[in-house]
């Protein structure tokens, strides 16, 4: 929004995009790719790519970049914003959670739309200037923060929460797991796994206890259920 002005209306704005930034650095080179991101297409659109930024408006268009960078094992920053709050994190394939696998679900029929809704200036720029930090470290070789955390902002509470994002091996749309279910000795690959997560699993748990105000009966209940849960899988 901050890049267009009324001037652009009707034109294409990947192309209107390259030309204005071309303008503040000749010396970057830019190729604009007028296209709508789907299934078919996306492999080929971030082929080549050390990193990818996400800033579509479509989610089902999400879904398909998300599906291509792990496939392709390239690193995914992607941020969100509707109305006045925003969304970031960090995928890196085989090491973290998928897009996919934080959310399986989404309607995008459904689902609240900058076009209907609106978005509000200020929280794209706080999205858009995380998202290229990140993928700046990413360049650099540092890990990216937002791999390890979930980044959720609200301007109208003046609230931000940062939760830590999920395993993917806890998810079971995760790619990779849906794989392990098929192949052989399947089960007793993710008792191994399970165990080495043991751990991590622990560590999410006590993330989440800090930000959540739960007594100590319901914080007992949830670790009593998390040793079930392994002692199962060790006896299976």
């Amino acid at each position: 929004q901050t890049m267009f002005d009324e001037d652009d209306v009707g034109q294409v704005k990947a192309e209107v995009a390259q030309k204005k930034l071309k303008k503040l650095n000749p010396e970057v080179e830019i190729e604009a790719l007028p296209v709508s991101v789907n299934d078919y297409n996306a492999p080929d659109i971030i082929d080549g790519c050390d990193v990818v930024i996400d800033a579509l408006d479509s989610v089902n268009a999400r879904y398909s970049l998300d599906k291509a960078c792990v496939e392709k094992n390239i690193p995914f920053v992607t941020g969100a914003a509707v109305g006045v709050t925003g969304q970031v994190f960090t995928v890196l394939p085989k090491k973290t959670a998928c897009y996919h696998c934080m959310f399986p679900a989404l309607d995008e029929d459904s689902m609240p739309t900058c076009s209907i809704q609106g978005v509000h200036p200020p929280i794209l720029s706080i999205v858009g200037g995380i998202e290229v930090y990140e993928a700046v470290d990413v360049l650099i070789g540092k890990l990216p923060k937002s791999s390890e955390k979930f980044i959720s902002i609200d301007l109208e509470n003046l609230d931000s929460r940062i939760s830590p994002p999920l395993d993917p091996w806890f998810s079971a749309s995760g790619s990779a797991f849906k794989k392990l279910l098929g192949g052989k000795d399947s089960k007793g690959f993710l008792k191994n796994r399970f165990q080495k997560s043991y751990s991590f699993a622990f560590n999410q748990l006590q993330n989440v206890l800090e930000v959540i105000e739960w007594n100590e009966i319901e914080i007992l209940f949830v670790e009593v259920i998390m040793i079930v849960v392994v002692v199962t899988f060790q006896i299976s």
